[in-house]
């Protein structure tokens, strides 16, 4: 049994509770969508033939987001849950040079090699499972997947470099979950979500500067953060 078997996402029912509740987990989550094609228009297009892989795609939200800045992208979605993987299908029927892998970050840290070379590598919300090492692992391996100049942008969960501030950013999430539950008449429905995302062995949340400084480790330059809310984050590193 593999790693990810142990965890909660091999479960089918917990990983559709998390699709059907991203949007009121998420803070500004369909924002977050936004930064991410402007970073697509601004740094990624332009180069023909260009080739995508979205790491722990989960239901193929955000390549489906990549997929609307160009239908013509061919776009690798890779996944360690087939339940995931299922609802990236459903997702994405019909698109053309679409492929789904069906690979645990620990597969890929083991051997990427029946992946292409990629001009462009996005994660959403799946690199916190890892343990650090187990990150750095998987950020080499994205570095050696990209082609010269590809990029890697990552939105996760980043913890403030100063602890003192960490309780006042999970209390912001709630502060957001809370007034959008008022506003959509969700009653305390999500109100939990913070405490038990953080009690979650499953989520091994690190300090942001520690993420972005693996990044330079794997070889990445240009690593910076673009968006910082509260815990989450949006950071990319290019290989050169």
């Amino acid at each position: 049994m593999s790693a990810f078997d142990q965890t909660l996402w091999a479960d089918s029912g917990f990983a559709q509770a998390y699709l059907d509740q991203a949007d009121h987990c998420i803070p500004e989550r369909h924002y977050l969508f936004r930064v991410v094609r402007s970073f697509y228009r601004s740094f990624v297009a332009g180069r023909d033939h260009l080739q995508v892989c979205d790491m722990g795609c989960g239901d193929g939200i955000l390549a489906e987001q990549l997929l609307q800045e160009n239908a013509s992208l061919a776009v690798t979605l890779v996944d360690g849950s087939a339940d995931m993987l299922a609802a990236a299908r459903k997702r994405l029927a019909g698109r053309p040079n679409v492929s789904f892998v069906q690979k645990s970050f620990e597969d890929l840290a083991r051997d990427s090699s029946g992946l292409p070379a990629f001009d462009f590598v996005t994660s959403s919300f799946a690199i916190h499972h890892l343990t650090a090492p187990e990150r750095q692992a998987l950020f080499t391996v994205v570095f050696q997947r990209l082609k010269a100049g590809g990029h890697f942008l990552n939105l996760d969960v980043g913890l403030p470099a100063q602890p003192a501030f960490t309780e006042w950013q999970y209390a912001l999430w709630q502060e957001w979950i809370d007034a959008r539950s008022k506003r959509l008449g969700l009653n305390d429905a999500f109100h939990d979500v913070p405490s038990k995302a953080r009690a979650n062995p499953d989520n091994k949340y690190s300090p942001l500067v520690d993420q972005l400084a693996a990044l330079a480790t794997a070889g990445f330059g240009e690593v910076e953060c673009h968006y910082k809310n509260g815990i989450f984050a949006i950071y990319s590193g290019q290989r050169a």
